[in-house]
């Protein structure tokens, strides 16, 4: 039998352990499931996901997709079907993905950080290679800073 510390006796607060301290509040999203659509109804599923601002910070979005049509599934299993989806998401399995494009990153960081610590020659022939092939190809992609 151990004695209790006299806060916990009479039911004050008791003192965290530092591993308390550090952790954050997991989130649980059981998501949002509604009727989507006239003609043919579908279950549409919503949920909150975080990504990564430009500016590095951490931001919310709506997220939305498609279950399965009304006359294919009860709600119960469209609750199913949602559960399965967000199950990764609520397991701490989803980490936060940059919204940042190819394009957006050679104009903000790659050329004025790296090309002023090239000769100009070198400089000449690499915006050559972005302007001709890379911006054409994965100009719009979306990249991950991490």
């Amino acid at each position: 039998m151990s004695i209790l510390p006299t806060t916990e006796k009479q039911g004050g607060p008791v003192e965290k352990g530092d591993w308390q301290k550090d952790m954050a509040r997991r989130r649980y999203q059981k998501g949002s499931i509604r009727k989507r659509g006239k003609r043919n109804p579908a279950w549409e599923l919503q949920w909150w996901e975080d990504y990564i601002k430009d500016d590095g910070s951490v931001g919310r979005r709506r997220q939305s997709t498609t279950l399965g049509l009304v006359s294919e599934l009860t709600l119960r299993q469209a609750r199913k079907l949602a559960e399965d989806r967000l199950r990764s998401l609520n397991q701490g399995n989803v980490l936060p993905q940059s919204t940042m494009k190819f394009s957006d990153f050679v104009e903000r960081h790659l050329i004025p950080l790296f090309f002023p610590t090239l000769k100009s020659s070198t400089q000449k022939r690499y915006r050559q290679t972005l302007k001709s092939h890379l911006l054409p190809a994965f100009g719009n992609y979306l990249i991950s800073l991490v």
